[in-house]
């Protein structure tokens, strides 16, 4: 005779479902997160898809390609900066390997911008400016003064484009 609860279920059946319904969902979940760390590693091809609605293809930004750019690295400090509150032209607060400093009249503030190191690819947002960077010069934002100094100056391959409200 099997054993059965109050509801007239075999436990070990219900146990198995619940073991089973979890597995499953752990699986997706492991496989969302893998294609979003993936993602932000890889420059666009020139042709890049809209984040936003289908409706809004028309209006999509294009795919900016600028070439030998000069890029240099700070960090949020008064050294770098001539002030430590960490905040952006944009008024964001400055964060590392996302944040990098460009000239507006180059590539506008809130543009995404894709740096490519001969094969290595670091996506940022344009979100501030600074006195030496002028034409085509980007300031990258990185944890530390002695990584900026490590790091030193750059040449990249710039892919750009500028940010459109998803509504």
């Amino acid at each position: 005779m099997r054993a059965v609860d109050k509801h007239g279920k075999d436990p070990r059946l219900v146990l198995a479902f619940v073991v089973s319904y979890l597995v499953l969902w752990a699986l997706a979940l492991l496989c969302v997160l893998d294609a979003a760390a993936a993602s932000p590693r890889h420059c666009p091809p020139a042709r890049e898809a809209h984040a936003c609605t289908a409706a809004r293809a028309e209006k999509r930004s294009p795919l900016h390609i600028l070439t030998g750019v000069t890029v240099t690295h700070y960090d949020a400090c008064a050294l770098c900066c001539g002030k430590s509150d960490g905040i952006t032209a944009s008024g964001a607060p400055a964060d590392p390997y996302v944040t990098c400093a460009v000239d507006p009249a180059v590539i506008p503030l809130g543009s995404v911008v894709y740096l490519d190191y001969g094969g290595e690819c670091l996506r940022c947002i344009a979100q501030d400016t600074g006195s030496a960077v002028r034409g085509l010069h980007i300031d990258l934002c990185v944890a530390s003064h002695a990584e900026a100094l490590e790091l030193g100056v750059r040449a990249a391959d710039v892919k750009w484009k500028e940010a459109a409200p998803c509504t």
